[in-house]
């Protein structure tokens, strides 16, 4: 009898075993599969995931023209579960950095067109299986973290440093020349306390700005999926495709931005 419970402990011990070594390979090849087939952050240079686009791998890039996307048109992204990204304001991994853990359909205005390198890595805070995770959120059900709480359509980056704006919104020279122009619909474009109005499509309008002190650029559309771009001095300012614009007055969508002219 006591040779019979003895050989029963050793056989319920091997089953054990061989059990929780199979279910450990089951995980590992799971994530294996996933890591091998879905390893890749999608960016888009609209909103809403639209425009010219790239698949990004695992990987460090030091300035998005390696992926044959330019630098500070980076305007949406797509990160799926087990992914983490970490975008950067300048090449090489300059100036401010956030985290970003999950897909945004349009970066606001800290980031909107300010991404020039970035790393994307494995997030090593989801283990679990792919078939327990959804592309929308980190919990069972679409939509909610893994506390069961609702999870925003288009939450934005875990912010680890405050982006620091004032070198690109700031223009040495007292007198420039801007270059502004649409990508297919109507645009408009004023300098705050200055007389003249510059309209323009794809044809671009340019003039010559003199000024020293704080001015308001105000950047127009009449179409909210319109994107407008303003050339000063290298600097590229945006108002994207489907961004929220600070004001809808007589039928034109609105965006202000701060300069800061003169030394």
């Amino acid at each position: 009898m006591k040779k019979f419970k003895l050989s029963s402990i050793i056989s319920a011990g091997v089953l054990v075993a061989g059990f929780a070594v199979s279910m450990t390979a089951s995980v590992a090849n799971a994530q294996s599969n996933y890591r091998s087939n879905n390893a890749y952050v999608t960016i888009y240079e609209d909103c809403d995931f639209r425009g010219n686009s790239r698949n990004v791998d695992v990987g460090e890039y030091r300035s998005l023209k390696t992926l044959r996307f330019a630098n500070d048109r980076m305007s949406s992204i797509k990160v799926p579960p087990g992914l983490s990204v970490t975008i950067f304001e300048h090449d090489n991994y300059g100036g401010a950095y956030a985290t970003v853990d999950r897909d945004i359909a349009c970066f606001d205005r800290n980031w909107n067109d300010q991404v020039s390198s970035m790393r994307v890595t494995y997030d090593q805070r989801d283990t679990r299986p792919v078939g327990e995770r959804d592309r929308r959120g980190y919990g069972p059900r679409a939509g909610n973290d893994d506390r069961g709480k609702p999870v925003r359509r288009n939450e934005q980056p875990r912010q680890t440093q405050q982006p620091n704006n004032n070198q690109n919104r700031t223009i040495r020279n007292e007198c420039f020349t801007f270059r502004a122009y649409t990508d297919g619909g109507n645009g408009g474009l004023r300098f705050h306390g200055k007389e003249d109005y510059y309209r323009f499509d794809r044809k671009p309008a340019s003039a010559r700005i003199c000024h020293n002190g704080a001015l308001t650029m105000e950047i127009n559309k009449t179409e909210r999926a319109t994107g407008v771009t303003i050339e000063i001095d290298g600097n590229r300012y945006r108002f994207a495709p489907n961004e929220k614009e600070d004001e809808l007055k007589n039928n034109w969508y609105r965006k202000y931005v701060r300069l800061r002219v003169g030394r």
